[in-house]
């Protein structure tokens, strides 16, 4: 047998035990986690609130964020504690246009609609609980339950300003459209 013929073998056999083993000889299909899907997510944002010298909450009145939320099929770790998801979203909102975290009079004018996108970003899923953080220049953090079609619970969202933080917080409910 020539040298050639040697190294064709084993790396036909190499594909094909991957062929083989890559089917799915009357196994169960491929069953996406019942969290995958895409969401649209409404909130109602009721207080606004800054890491300055003298944090405080004030009401958030006209704050508005809304959008929509993809839970990938895909899973980026997995332990016996959480599941972790790639997860993307497209955001629009009325953020402050003017706030004085350095005083308590928080959000003094509010801002035009304004829209991001959050293209690579994580959520954890631990029993039920769901953690998203959704990274960008207004970070969003959405802290809740999934059940059923829905994940209900807290959101931030927030701007950093200089090396002070302000964000708005209140409620969110996200529903699986598709």
């Amino acid at each position: 047998m020539s040298a050639r013929a040697s190294i064709r073998k084993p790396a036909i056999l190499a594909i094909a035990a991957a062929v083989v083993l890559s089917c799915n000889f009357g196994g169960e299909p491929h069953r996406p986690h019942p969290i995958v899907g895409t969401y649209t997510v409404t909130t109602v944002l009721d207080g606004f609130g800054s890491g300055g010298p003298s944090p405080q909450v004030v009401a958030a009145t006209g704050a508005t964020l809304s959008g929509t939320m993809t839970v990938e099929d895909s899973v980026l770790s997995s332990s016996s504690d959480a599941i972790l998801f790639a997860v993307r979203g497209n955001f629009t909102g009325i953020f402050c246009a003017t706030s004085d975290i350095q005083r308590l009079s928080g959000c003094s004018g509010l801002g035009v609609m304004t829209s991001a996108s959050y293209p690579d970003d994580v959520l954890s899923l631990s029993t039920g609980s769901v953690f998203v953080m959704l990274f960008g220049n207004m970070p969003i953090q959405l802290m809740g339950t999934f059940f059923g079609d829905s994940i209900t619970g807290h959101v931030i969202w927030s701007v950093r300003e200089g090396r002070d933080v302000a964000g708005f917080g209140g409620r969110f409910t996200a529903r699986r459209s598709q």
